[in-house]
């Protein structure tokens, strides 16, 4: 985590330009604007997550507009998610119009003008999803940039999707959900599960101090459910061979 961006590092009068500056060089080439410049509040914190970008940005009434020209002289084409933690904004691109408030996301994207109106001093978590980790899906995620997100209806749709996969994927006349539980897999329902430790009975949690593979992302003591629990982290394919040999394995040595 680091700092991208704070005002109080400048007097009260220099707030706002350093601010309209920074954030066009350290989110995209953006035009900044406030109806009260002397004293403006703004930090901005960046954490990187694999290839995504994730900023905490917290400031007072103002406003972002990405141009055409601006985007004619640079475009990073990346899908900004955004989570509303605190205040309200307004996001418009495409002729589309939504305001959300904490708790809700909104989308936009960098490739078409867009403005984000902060209606209210405000706090929010902008993940930057690039382009390519999109497709092929970039066009339907684009139509529905500045329109509330249905969270649970994405996830729902998604997890879904993945259910249906496992019936309707073959591998030499045989389903995937077939190959699995043959195998010995137990297969649970999607969701966070033993990932986030969750209660005793939860599919998969760890309840004695043995040891697993994971592909999950942390492995703080206890984040799987025992505290004396090992837990290795791993790529998918790392995990899928370990499971076949019942040690940790290179997945090397069973690709031909």
């Amino acid at each position: 985590m680091g700092v991208v961006v704070d005002t109080e590092v400048v007097p009260p009068e220099e707030r706002f330009g350093l601010w309209a500056e920074e954030s066009s060089r350290v989110f995209e080439p953006m035009r900044v604007t406030c109806t009260r410049r002397h004293d403006f509040r703004g930090r901005a914190t960046s954490h990187a997550l694999g290839p995504l970008t994730v900023f905490r940005v917290t400031a007072d009434v103002s406003a972002i507009h990405r141009t055409p020209a601006l985007i004619a002289a640079s475009d990073p084409h990346w899908l900004q998610v955004s989570l509303q933690v605190r205040g309200h904004c307004r996001v418009e691109q495409d002729g589309r119009s939504a305001v959300v408030g904490p708790g809700e996301l909104v989308t936009w994207e960098s490739s078409r003008p867009y403005t984000v109106q902060a209606l209210t001093p405000f706090e929010l978590l902008n993940v930057y999803c690039p382009e390519h980790l999109l497709r092929p899906h970039t066009d339907d995620l684009y139509a529905l940039t500045a329109t509330p997100v249905r969270f649970g209806g994405v996830v729902r749709g998604l997890l879904t999707e993945v259910a249906r996969g496992l019936d309707t994927e073959m591998v030499n006349g045989r389903t995937l959900r077939d190959i699995f539980t043959r195998a010995g897999a137990q297969i649970g329902d999607a969701s966070c599960a033993a990932c986030l430790g969750g209660p005793s009975d939860t599919f998969g949690r760890l309840n004695t101090p043995i040891s697993c593979i994971s592909t999950t992302n942390r492995n703080f003591p206890g984040r799987m459910g025992h505290k004396q629990a090992e837990v290795y982290l791993a790529s998918p394919l790392t995990v899928a061979a370990s499971a076949l040999a019942g040690v940790i394995s290179d997945p090397r040595e069973l690709i031909a």
